[in-house]
């Protein structure tokens, strides 16, 4: 498991840097990456600050703050609804990290979950709802890495899926 959730690291860390140096920024779009052993696994959230948070900004105001934490934990309390797992494998999310980042004049929310199911992941079919919960959020690009595999989609208002090795 860790050096499946370390390879996946490192490729989200390779590309929060392209992104960097290339000033991109998509806005109405998301990334969710998931690396998956057995029966668990982590999966990571990316996105655009704006449809999630509501602004791009460092917070100017006690307001501003609470807007941030607020959506925050409404990313962690409904991420289930986001990506939905078949509910035979009895699977939990649980949040390690939430956080909002400022660079210039983007900001981004990043988070991380880690994932434990009562049943092995394998052929599992993984469906979204993200565009449910952030209206703003029209494109989803997913990647799964699992023991068995790998394999990816673009999930366009939450029709799509993506089958786990």
């Amino acid at each position: 498991m860790k050096h499946l959730v370390l390879v996946m690291l490192m490729a989200s860390a390779a590309a929060v840097g392209q992104t960097k140096q290339q000033h991109a920024h998509a806005h109405g779009a998301a990334k969710i990456n998931i690396g998956i052993e057995g029966s668990g696994g982590t999966v990571e959230f990316e996105s655009a600050a704006d449809p999630v948070i509501g602004f791009e900004h460092k917070p100017r105001t006690a307001a501003d703050q609470k807007k941030v934490d607020a959506a925050l934990t409404m990313l962690k309390t409904r991420f289930a609804e986001m990506m939905i797992l078949p509910a035979a494998l009895g699977c939990k999310f649980q949040n390690t990290k939430a956080q909002f980042d400022v660079d210039g004049q983007h900001a981004e929310v990043h988070a991380e979950f880690t994932l434990r199911c009562l049943k092995s992941l394998k052929g599992a079919e993984v469906t979204f709802g993200v565009s449910k919960v952030y209206p703003e959020i029209e494109e989803v690009t997913v990647q799964a890495v699992s023991d068995d595999g790998q394999s990816g989609a673009t999930i366009r208002k939450d029709k799509g899926s993506v089958k786990i090795g």
